[in-house]
């Protein structure tokens, strides 16, 4: 359904699978997630725990166990959004210095081309 475009925002397909299943089903213990998401039970908890990790996933316990609830979808979104005002942020100082490696790059060139000349010209003149 949307594994794909979950994958393509930064999510495994695993944690892509288990998140949907959780939107789906509003709260659920591990097992519950794993029969309806088909990820292994085993696999589920650490994937579980990487969604926990991304503000995705939260849970509760109740009576010792530990029921997932799916954090609202438009957290994706604001977190893709700070992202981006944190590129933007940082984007003249990664221009200037993709800038000043060109002109190194440039000045280097004549060098090279000096150095080229100089070795014809050694060439030209030794005596063999």
């Amino acid at each position: 359904m949307h594994v794909e475009s979950l994958r393509k925002i930064g999510l495994t397909q695993s944690e892509a699978k288990v998140y949907l299943c959780l939107l789906r089903l509003n709260h659920a213990t591990a097992t519950e997630i794993s029969r309806e998401s088909g990820v292994e039970r085993t696999l589920c908890y650490s994937i579980l725990q990487k969604l926990i990790d991304k503000g995705l996933v939260s849970y509760i316990y109740q009576k010792k166990i530990r029921i997932f609830n799916a954090t609202n979808p438009r957290k994706i979104l604001e977190d893709i959004n700070e992202r981006r005002e944190e590129i933007e942020k940082i984007m003249p100082q990664l221009i200037s210095l993709a800038m000043n490696k060109k002109n190194s790059a440039k000045q280097a060139v004549p060098h090279s081309k000096e150095l080229l000349t100089k070795i014809k010209l050694k060439f030209k003149t030794s005596s063999l």
